[in-house]
């Protein structure tokens, strides 16, 4: 038998193993939930910044989508101005032609005068069909400038019809200045080729705007063809004689381009410096120019970095410290109840951290949106006055304009009005996101029978039909949601069959915490491969001009949507119709 003493021994030997074994479990369980906080922790803090660097990057795209349309949009203006002029004097060298020969004085005389309306221009000349220098300021006859090997001269000399030419940058010889040569043809009376009129504008002009925007230290702003050649760059390089009228190919940009875009944005360190930047090109209208801007991916993300080192930094010394305490909580449970509070502070300060980042980012975009709201408001008035000057001019002088002259008054003030236009509905789109939103049960029925029967007034030589189906009962703002059916009524209309009859279909179905409605037409429809363009901001899926309008009307139907809390789509076959749908919640959505 075993005696008392090695019974009490056993039990001893088998209470410590039972301890050791129970303490061993005890720290590998500590082990185990310290592992797993760190491993929270890391996907925590992984998962915000993933989430910060997105808004930086989604920053930097509306900053540079924004400015390169606006110096594209200043940029046509003035390659619009240029054009006229041009046209102004073909025509008046043409006339003169025609009607026995052309007198030099006279002719000298009005392209001075056409110089001195376009002071930013330094040479408003003519050259004849062997392309000498013949006629404007600086011009000796003697000494008969050749020109005739000139890119824009043996263009407009084999293409009879090419109409305006956009050459690349040249050092004019008689000027001797870079500028960018835009020219027109001379057609004789018989319809030959007469030679060609041609200005200099110089480069540091038409890039004017160009140090004007932020781009930061290490941004670009270029100017450049469809075929890659350089027109222009800010900030200017120590070479710029040597790559000015250049290629340089850049293989993103080739490939947007090609793909005949007029916008679109990239990250490429294909660049003259070698500087990687994220890049927005804008098409400049139909000229076969574009204008890139880029902001040095260093720069815009240097903020964020800053950010992810320090909070990197802080989360790998709170590991540490953990995983050293793990092994001293065993022994003072009060420090592991200090190391659980060190995890909460430091998820409130990474929640915080998330909050600054979201209201600098919600506070980037306000400035963004008030600066465009300027912008739009402060070019009202030179439009109105410009629109108001030619019809002063067109009802005082008209009489003594020949019909040619007439038509390019016409031709201006139709523009000058479009572009009124269009600031208004800018105006107007930009409101949207500011107006207050009053709450309430809408008729949206009744909403739509009513705009129907105003566009029934309006077009009183055709048949409007509205169909309405079961409509579940709306909530929201109601004069937003009446401009919602406005603007998607009125591109029913205006899609259908011009000259028939136009039968519309509004109905509607409540799916989960949703009310979908929708309207549909059978006109025209469109690619479902443009689908993505359909609701932004001056983007169509028609060519500009086949239909009236600014492309804003869907766009203003996508914010109002959204600032409801719901969502905007569309279906279409080419010539089988389409349909516009909007969903919003069933109960009141929280809203911008």
């Amino acid at each position: 038998m075993m005696s008392r003493d090695n019974r009490q021994t056993k039990m001893y030997s088998d209470a410590t193993t039972q301890f050791q074994n129970s303490s061993v479990a005890f720290v590998r369980r500590m082990v185990a939930g310290v592992a797993l906080i760190n491993l929270l922790v890391f996907a925590m803090v992984a998962f915000s910044l993933y989430q910060s660097l997105g808004e930086f990057e989604a920053r930097a795209d509306v900053t540079t989508q924004n400015l390169s349309q606006l110096l594209a949009e200043g940029i046509a203006g003035d390659i619009d101005k240029f054009d006229i002029a041009l046209l102004v004097v073909a025509d008046e060298v043409e006339r003169q032609a025609a009607s026995g020969g052309i007198d030099r004085k006279e002719l000298n005389a009005f392209l001075e005068r056409q110089q001195q309306r376009l002071p930013e221009t330094f040479g408003v000349r003519v050259l004849d069909a062997q392309g000498i220098v013949s006629y404007g300021r600086g011009v000796n006859p003697r000494a008969r400038q050749n020109n005739s090997d000139r890119e824009y001269f043996v263009r407009q000399r084999n293409n009879l019809k090419v109409g305006l030419v956009i050459a690349k940058p040249i050092l004019t010889r008689i000027d001797k200045k870079w500028a960018i040569v835009l020219s027109r043809p001379i057609h004789l009376a018989d319809g030959s080729f007469g030679g060609v009129v041609y200005m200099n504008v110089g480069l540091d002009y038409l890039t004017k705007t160009f140090p004007t925007i932020d781009v930061g230290l290490r941004g670009s702003v270029s100017l450049k063809d469809a075929e890659m050649n350089l027109y222009a760059v800010y900030p200017v390089p120590a070479n710029i004689d040597k790559v000015i009228g250049e290629k340089f190919i850049v293989p993103e940009l080739q490939e947007l381009i090609q793909a005949r875009r007029d916008a679109g944005t990239y990250i490429t360190a294909h660049t003259v410096d070698g500087v990687e930047r994220k890049y927005a090109v804008r098409g400049i209208s139909n000229y076969g120019l574009y204008v890139v801007v880029g902001i040095a991916t260093e720069e815009y993300m240097s903020r964020w970095k800053d950010q992810a080192i320090k909070t990197s930094v802080l989360v790998v010394l709170f590991c540490l410290a953990t995983l050293i305490s793990s092994w001293l909580i065993v022994r003072d449970i009060a420090e592991r109840r200090q190391a659980e509070a060190a995890v909460r502070r430091l998820n409130a300060e990474l929640e915080q951290r998330v909050a600054e980042r979201t209201a600098q980012l919600e506070a980037a975009n306000k400035e963004l949106e008030e600066f465009s709201y300027s912008m739009s408001h402060d070019m009202s008035t030179p439009l109105r006055a410009l629109d108001g000057f030619s019809r002063i001019l067109m009802e005082e002088h008209g009489a003594s304009l020949n019909d040619e002259g007439r038509r390019l008054l016409m031709v201006l003030r139709d523009n000058a009005q479009r572009m009124g236009r269009l600031v208004d509905d800018i105006l107007h789109y930009l409101s949207m996101g500011r107006r207050k939103m009053k709450f309430g049960f809408i008729d949206i029925a009744g909403l739509a029978s009513e705009i129907v029967t105003e566009l029934q007034a309006a077009a009183p030589e055709r048949r409007l039909q509205l169909e309405i189906g079961a409509l579940p009962p709306a909530r929201g703002d109601r004069d937003m949601i009446r401009e919602v059916l406005q603007n998607l009524l009125s591109n029913a209309v205006k899609f259908s069959q011009a000259g028939s009859n136009a039968l519309i279909e509004l109905s509607g179905v409540t799916e989960g915490d949703e009310n979908i409605y929708s309207v549909k037409d059978h006109g025209i429809g469109f690619d479902m491969r443009y689908a993505d363009k359909l609701f932004r901001v001056f983007e169509r899926v028609h060519a500009t001009g086949q239909y009236e309008g600014s492309g804003i009307g869907l766009a203003l139907v996508n914010r109002i949507i959204n600032r409801h809390g719901g969502r905007v789509w569309a279906e279409s076959k080419v010539n089988e119709g389409a349909t516009i749908y909007f969903a919003l919640p069933t109960k009141e959505a929280s809203h911008g």
